[in-house]
C-alpha cells in the first residue's frame, strides 16, 4: 500500500525547531560535562584574584614601604609578587589551552556531520547558502581568541566595582556610572553591527557560489562571451559585500574608539578623585593609585568586549547556523543492518519532487523488478526519466508511494550503506580529483587492486586506462578534465560496476560513447545482469536498449507504458509512421 503524501513545515519553522534543537545539541558537545565547566569558572575566577596583585602590591608599597623605608619588606613582597604574576600566567594559558581544546572538540565532532550536509544540500540546490562547515572554523578561531576570556570576566565586573568602594565610596560611584557608559557602548555596538555583518556574510557566501558555479562552466562562459557579464556580476557581489563589511567596521572601531578614550579618561578622572579625598585625608596616597588600576582591571573586559565585537558577533551568528544545521541533521541511531540485499526491487506509487512543491516531477510509477531483469527507460525531455533514476538510489526521497530493495525501504539503510550495493552512473559525470585507480574504487582507501581491474575490466575499460601515461595512476583532474567526455564515462560506468552491484542505474550511459564503447556498453549489462543484478538504463539512443529486456516509458512525469521491449518498440515504431503519414497528408 502506498505511503500518503508527505507534508513540510514552513522554513521559518524548521529552523526555528531545528535552532532551539540545534542549541541544545552543541551546547552538549561544547561542555560535555559540568566538571568542565566548573574548571573553566575555577581557572577564570584564580585569574581574576590574580589580577589584584598589582594594585595590593602598589598599595603595600606607597602606604607601607616608603613610610617605613624597609628594603627586607619591599624585597618580600617583590618576590611574593614575582611568584603570583608567575601563577596568574600558568592560569591565563591553561584557560586559553581548555577553550582551544573546546574548539578542536567541536570542530571533531561536527566537521563529518556538516560534510555529510554539505554534500545532501548540494544535490539538486542552487541558491547559495552558508556552509556550517565554515561556521564552525569561525566559532574554532573565536575560542582561540581574547574573546571568550573577556566574556569570563564580565561577572567579575561587580566584584572589582565593590572592592573599588570598599577603598571610599565617591570612587565605587566613579566605577559604577564609568561601568554603565561602557557596558551602553557594549550594546550599541551589538545594533549598529548585527544586520550588517550578516548581511556581509551573506553576501560573502554568494560570491563565493557564484565563483564555484562559474568554475565548473568555465569553458562555456569563455566561448560565449560571458566573462564580462559574469565578471561584473561577481564584482558586484563581492563590492557590496565588503562596502557592508566595511560599515559595520566603521562604526564598531568608532565605538571602541570612544569606549577606550572614555576609560582612559575615567582612569584619570579616578585619580583626580583619589587625589582630592587624599588631599582631604580620607584615604591614603596608594589608594590612589591601586583605584586607578582596579578601575581599569573592572572596564577591561567590557572594553575588551566592544573592541573585539565584531569576532564576538559573527562567532554568534556562526554558532545560530551551526545549531540550525545541527538540528536539521540530528544525531540519529545508526538503523539496525540488514542482511546484504539480493537485489528484489519494488516500486509503488512513487511521487517524487521538491518537498515544497504542489506537483511532484514524477508520479503514479510502479515496478517490480527481479534479479537478472533489465529495464530501460524511455520518454522525452523533461518526462522525469532522471528523476527516477535518482529516487531509485536514494537521492530524491519519495513524497508519496515507496522503494523497496529486498523488501526494505531505501531509508532503511544507512547511504553508505546501501551505497554498497548500488551503482549509479548520473546523466552529467563529474569524477572527484585523485587517480584513475581510485576514482574506481569510490576513493576508498582499502579497495584491493583486483576488484578495481574487475570492474574496469566489466566496464571494458581496462585497455583503454591502461593506454593513459600513468595507467591506474593517472589523474583524473579537477572534475575529470584531464580526460575526454567518452573516457570520464567509461570510468564512471566502471565506478557504478564496482564491488557486482545489485542494483545498477545507469543515465545516459552512452551519451559520450563510440562503436566501440557502445559495444563495451551492451557486454557490461549483459554480464551483470548475468550474475543476477537489477539494470535499469535510461537512454535516448537504441543501442543501449540491446541488453534490456522490458521498457518503461514515461511522459509528463507520468507512466504511460510498461511492457516487454519489443512490444513496446513495436508501438513506438507504429506511432511514429503514423505521425509520419498524418504530416504527409496535412501536406
Amino acid at each position: 500500500m502506498a505511503r500518503p503524501a508527505r507534508t513540510s513545515s514552513s522554513p521559518l519553522t524548521r529552523s526555528g525547531s531545528a535552532g532551539r534543537a540545534g542549541r541544545r545539541a552543541v551546547l552538549a558537545i561544547l561542555i560535555p560535562d559540568r566538571s568542565l565547566i566548573y574548571g573553566i569558572v575555577l581557572l577564570s575566577g584564580v585569574a581574576n584574584l590574580l589580577m589584584l596583585t598589582a594594585p595590593l602590591f602598589m598599595l603595600q608599597v606607597y602606604d607601607r614601604v616608603i613610610p617605613s623605608g624597609s628594603i627586607p619588606t619591599l624585597l618580600t613582597l617583590f618576590g611574593i609578587v614575582a611568584v603570583l604574576y608567575a601563577a596568574q600566567a600558568i592560569v591565563d594559558y591553561c584557560r586559553g589551552r581548555v577553550l582551544s581544546r573546546i574548539g578542536e572538540a567541536l570542530d571533531r565532532e561536527l566537521a563529518d556531520r556538516f560534510f555529510r550536509h554539505d554534500l545532501d544540500k548540494a544535490i539538486g540546490e542552487t541558491a547559495a547558502s552558508r556552509s556550517p562547515l565554515n561556521e564552525l572554523a569561525v566559532v574554532r578561531r573565536f575560542l582561540s581568541g581574547v574573546g571568550p576570556s573577556a566574556l569570563l570576566d564580565v561577572p567579575w565586573v561587580p566584584i572589582y566595582l565593590l572592592i573599588l568602594a570598599s577603598l571610599h565610596w565617591i570612587l565605587g560611584l566613579i566605577g559604577l556610572l564609568g561601568g554603565i557608559v561602557v557596558v551602553v557602548l557594549a550594546v550599541l555596538a551589538d545594533l549598529v553591527t548585527r544586520t550588517s555583518l550578516r548581511q556581509s556574510a551573506d553576501l560573502d557566501s554568494k560570491s563565493q557560489a557564484l565563483l564555484a558555479s562559474v568554475g565548473r562552466a568555465a569553458e562555456a562562459a569563455k566561448a560565449l562571451g560571458m566573462s564580462e557579464t559574469l565578471a561584473h556580476r561577481f564584482t558586484s557581489l563581492r563590492r557590496q559585500g565588503v562596502v557592508t563589511e566595511a560599515v559595520s567596521g566603521n562604526a564598531g572601531a568608532r565605538l571602541a574608539a570612544v569606549s577606550k578614550g572614555f576609560r582612559m579618561f575615567l582612569q584619570s578622572a579616578t585619580l583626580a578623585a583619589g587625589a582630592a579625598l587624599a588631599i582631604a585625608q580620607e584615604v591614603s596616597g596608594g589608594t590612589i593609585i591601586a583605584a586607578s588600576i582596579i578601575l581599569g582591571r573592572a572596564l577591561a573586559p567590557v572594553d575588551q568586549i566592544v573592541a573585539h565585537w565584531r569576532s564576538i558577533s559573527q562567532a554568534r551568528s556562526a554558532l545560530s547556523e551551526i545549531a540550525v544545521a545541527f538540528g536539521l541533521r540530528p544525531d540519529r541511531p545508526p538503523p539496525i543492518a540488514l542482511a546484504p540485499p539480493r537485489g528484489q526491487l519494488t516500486v509503488e506509487g512513487l511521487a517524487v519532487g521538491p518537498p515544497a512543491s504542489r506537483r511532484p516531477f514524477l508520479s503514479g510509477i510502479n515496478l517490480d523488478l527481479k534479479p537478472g531483469d533489465g529495464l530501460g527507460v524511455i520518454g522525452p525531455s523533461a518526462s522525469g526519466k532522471s528523476t527516477l533514476a535518482r529516487a531509485l538510489v536514494g537521492i530524491s526521497p519519495p513524497l508519496a508511494g515507496e522503494i523497496r530493495l529486498d523488501g526494505a525501504l531505501l531509508d532503511q539503510r544507512t547511504s553508505d550503506d546501501l551505497g554498497r550495493y548500488l551503482g549509479y552512473l548520473p546523466q552529467d559525470v563529474e569524477l572527484i580529483d585523485g587517480t584513475v585507480r581510485e576514482c574506481i574504487a569510490r576513493h576508498d582507501p582499502a579497495a584491493r587492486d583486483e576488484d578495481v581491474i574487475r570492474a574496469a575490466m566489466a566496464a571494458g575499460a581496462h585497455d583503454m586506462i591502461l593506454s593513459l601515461p600513468d595507467g591506474y595512476d593517472n589523474r583524473v583532474g579537477e572534475a575529470g578534465s584531464a580526460l575526454s567526455g567518452g573516457q570520464r564515462q567509461r570510468i564512471a560506468l566502471a565506478r557504478a560496476l564496482y564491488r557486482d552491484p545489485v542494483l545498477i542505474v545507469l543515465d545516459e550511459p552512452n551519451a559520450n560513447l563510440d562503436q566501440e564503447g557502445d559495444a563495451a556498453l551492451t557486454h557490461a549489462i549483459h554480464k551483470a545482469r548475468g550474475r543476477g543484478a537489477i539494470v535499469v538504463v535510461i537512454t535516448h539512443r537504441p543501442s543501449a536498449m540491446a541488453a534490456v529486456d522490458s521498457i518503461l516509458v514515461l511522459k509528463d512525469g507520468v507512466q504511460v507504458g510498461l511492457d516487454k521491449k519489443e512490444l513496446i518498440l513495436r508501438r513506438v515504431l507504429k506511432l511514429a509512421e503514423d505521425n509520419g503519414a498524418d504530416q504527409v497528408a496535412s501536406q
